[in-house]
């Protein structure tokens, strides 16, 4: 930049409204280089009030415990071949765990990276879902996470934000 000014400078008349022309010029490329840097890179993933368009936020109630609760589940993660103990996961829910449903047609590659994210989160339970029709839901005591893929971005972002929320 300054380099431009002292050449346009050099090339035009030393006459005063050169100068000033000069000056004026290099004031405003500076102004407008300073607002097109202020403005962010547009890289909003990381964003809070946005999980990421694969999955959508919403308001959830959990469902009261289940008769004859058990406590808390022995695994954080259940294969489509395992007994999912529902009653468990209805009773951590109200403990601020993240319960993550997945569909049981989720690819076994998905199922794998979803096992993997269960074993270094806290308070996170993964289990094949009853009844789903997207491919992951990801629930607390109050708020509910629908991707439509296997997003493990945005379930960290979403149990880190829930887990601030509750002071874990």
């Amino acid at each position: 930049m300054i380099g431009v000014g002292i050449v346009a400078q050099r090339l035009l008349s030393r006459t005063r409204s050169a100068e000033r022309l000069a000056f004026c010029a290099l004031t405003v490329a500076g102004l407008v280089s300073a607002a097109v840097f202020s403005i962010p890179a547009g890289n909003d993933d990381a964003r809070p009030d946005r999980a990421a368009a694969a999955c959508t936020e919403a308001r959830y109630t959990a469902p009261g415990p289940r008769a004859g609760t058990a406590g808390h589940p022995k695994q954080v993660f259940y294969s489509t071949r395992e007994p999912v103990p529902r009653d468990q996961l209805d009773h951590v829910d109200g403990d601020g765990y993240l319960i993550v449903d997945y569909h049981s047609r989720l690819s076994a590659n998905d199922q794998r990276r979803l096992a993997a994210w269960a074993q270094t989160a806290d308070f996170v339970v993964v289990a094949p879902g009853e009844r789903m029709t997207a491919p992951l839901r990801a629930r607390t005591s109050r708020l509910q996470l629908t991707c439509r893929r296997a997003d493990v971005a945005s379930l960290t972002e979403f149990r880190d934000r829930w887990l601030h929320r509750m002071g874990a």
